[in-house]
């Protein structure tokens, strides 16, 4: 294996494996492992719960401040099938979702605020 340092400051890797042949790898930047950095708080889905859920599911989400949320629901087709506008209230908050006029299947929950965009997905089973 040859390590060389690129014009980049990119490591590179190259070398022959017997099974594999020959091949090389680049690291573009270092990676950290430094347990000690909390990361900082976003707009974001935390859980829905229960998942796989009938009829209901509880959505739970963290808005960053106080803009205005709203929650839009996908099915597998990508087609809006619920669309809920949220209270403008910064922190951990809660969203129950009735969803019993609709067949089983995997749907996508969005939360749209603030400009950030989190996804996440739930299953649906009766």
């Amino acid at each position: 294996m040859i390590l060389a340092r690129g014009a980049n400051g990119a490591d590179n890797y190259s070398g022959l494996h017997a099974d594999a042949g020959y091949g090389s790898i680049t690291i573009l930047q270092p990676v950290s492992n430094d347990d000690n950095v909390i990361g900082t708080a976003q707009t974001r889905i935390l859980s829905v719960y229960p998942n796989p859920f009938n009829p209901q599911a509880t959505i739970s989400y963290y808005l960053e401040g106080k803009s205005p949320a709203e929650l839009k629901i996908y099915n597998a087709r990508g087609q809006l099938v619920h669309k809920g506008v949220l209270p403008q209230q910064s922190g951990q908050n809660s969203y129950l979702w009735q969803a019993q006029d609709l067949p089983s299947g995997t749907y996508t929950v969005r939360l749209l605020a603030g400009g950030q965009i989190s996804s996440s997905r739930i299953n649906l089973l009766k």
